[in-house]
């Protein structure tokens, strides 16, 4: 099963990444830009959380690479939300 959540949060960050691509080569969309935005979430929600951290497993490292590239859009997105919030909170 676990494998099966990491394939499809695999597919759907491929598709976000695509429409990322699009986004910037084809002219910016908002409808397009909120689904990319919704396809790195749901592919950050679908990726096992609690998967076996086994090192004798062949595919460990590929997982850990993996991880890193799903969970960076989002990294990103709660990096960019926080500084608005300290600038914001500056404000007043």
């Amino acid at each position: 099963m676990e494998w099966l959540r990491a394939l499809a949060s695999l597919c759907v960050w491929m598709f976000a990444i695509y429409g990322l691509l699009d986004l910037y080569g084809e002219g910016f969309e908002w409808r397009l830009c909120i689904a990319v935005i919704v396809g790195f979430l749901m592919a950050y929600w679908l990726w096992p959380r609690e998967r076996e951290k086994d090192p004798d497993d062949p595919l460990f490292w590929l997982m850990d690479i993996l991880e890193l590239f799903i969970a960076s859009p989002i990294r990103l997105l709660i990096g960019a939300l926080r500084s608005l919030g300290s600038v914001v909170r500056d404000f007043d």
